[in-house]
């Protein structure tokens, strides 16, 4: 299946490798301008961005903290100066696996306040930017909702809140047309 994305412009967050990586290559492999945002591989990430200029895209690499809000106006302002943001992925996010005896309360902020914060901030600083059927695209897991062995609750249950941000984003915003999954 193809898409028509010539024009548009699309954020993806943690970018620079795996499946934010693959994602940000279809999308511009698709027309789109890309936004990929890293942290802490800028290596990886300007090869992404080599790649798809060498393929024929457009893109730039942006390090961005996904959890830092002065670092999610920075993608967000990029991303405006090509016009407005018509895909934002919110991909970035962070998975520390130990049992509650284990896991202090600094663990569980740390990843909450990337996998749950960084999304809730980032949509919500791109919300006067995006255009009307513009997509919010926010990757989850499958640990959501299924806990394979002891130490996920953490990670799982961050995954769960942003489902849960989806869900009630998706009646907000379905007045713009604004699709979020």
């Amino acid at each position: 299946m193809t898409y028509d994305l010539t024009k548009k412009t699309a954020i993806v967050t943690g970018g620079s490798r795996g499946i934010g990586a693959s994602i940000a290559t279809r999308l511009a492999a698709e027309g789109a301008h890309v936004v990929l945002t890293y942290n802490s591989s800028e290596g990886p990430a300007n090869d992404v961005v080599a790649a798809i200029k060498k393929a024929g895209g457009s893109a730039e690499a942006i390090k961005a903290d996904a959890s830092d809000p002065v670092s999610v106006k920075a993608y967000i302002d990029a991303a405006v100066k090509k016009g407005g943001i018509d895909i934002l992925v919110h991909n970035a996010g962070i998975a520390r696996m130990a049992p509650v005896s284990e896991a202090d309360l600094d663990v569980f902020r740390e990843v909450y306040k990337t996998n749950v914060d960084g999304v809730y901030a980032g949509t919500h600083a791109a919300i006067p930017h995006l255009n009307d059927g513009a997509s919010i695209i926010v990757i989850s897991s499958i640990n959501s909702h299924t806990f394979p062995k002891a130490g996920f609750a953490i990670y799982g249950s961050s995954k769960a809140a942003v489902s849960g941000l989806v869900k009630g984003w998706a009646r907000d915003l379905g007045r713009r047309n604004i699709r979020v999954n």
